[in-house]
């Protein structure tokens, strides 16, 4: 007898909870490649196309992962929404694709850097988590926010990311209670989840906090 009482298992979303994971195992072994020194007088698109060109590396070389093969890494990728096209549709940062089992599963990142003078603000705005939350990008009920520390440390960032979610849950569509669970995988640093309203009003987002070492 099935139990009514418990949800049925979608394989879509078992395909891209497992590519939520992928993306950030992948995202830490990039930057494992790097010199976070050198990272630290760099602008954001600079660092972006380092990671991905190190994640692609990770991905073609002789000790890949197993899982690689179903992989690929789009730097400033494209995404066809709100009828735009061309050059007006708007670009994700990171963009890793699924492209097997069809459909393909894609999981974007948003990055942002985090020192004294690029404001947490900015991370959280309408250019950063805020537009992975209210569509920008299109409906996504899973995106990552990556963190480029380039002063402090991530453990300091990751402290003040999560006091403003607190502080104004509102002002960033947070679900109450305010929680921020831990995604469960072996990385260096780790990486915290937020879960925001969707514009239904239900718990429809959920954002990753990968915060990394540029300094």
């Amino acid at each position: 007898m099935t139990d009514q009482a418990t949800p049925s298992i979608s394989f879509g979303s078992v395909y891209e909870d497992a590519l939520v994971r992928r993306s950030h195992e992948l995202l830490a072994m990039a930057h494992m490649r790097l010199v976070s020194a050198d990272l630290a007088s760099l602008e954001e698109t600079d660092i972006t196309g380092k990671l991905c060109d190190e994640m692609n590396a990770v991905l073609n070389g002789y000790d890949a992962p197993d899982w690689a093969p179903l992989v690929t890494v789009v730097d400033d990728q494209p995404e066809s929404v709100g009828g735009k096209t061309g050059k007006r549709r708007p670009r994700t940062d990171v963009c890793v694709r699924c492209i097997n089992p069809r459909p393909e599963h894609r999981f974007r990142f948003e990055a942002k850097r985090l020192n004294e003078k690029a404001a947490l603000s900015v991370y959280l705005g309408d250019t950063g988590m805020l537009a992975l939350i209210q569509g920008y990008y299109g409906e996504l009920s899973q995106a990552g926010m990556i963190g480029y520390v380039q002063t402090a440390t991530p453990a300091v960032w990751r402290g003040r990311i999560q006091n403003a979610l607190r502080d104004a849950p509102q002002k960033y569509e947070v679900v109450e209670p305010v929680e921020f669970k831990p995604l469960g995988v072996g990385v260096p640093e780790p990486v915290f989840c937020s879960q925001h309203s969707a514009s239904s009003g239900e718990a429809g987002r959920r954002i990753t906090h990968a915060l990394i070492q540029c300094a």
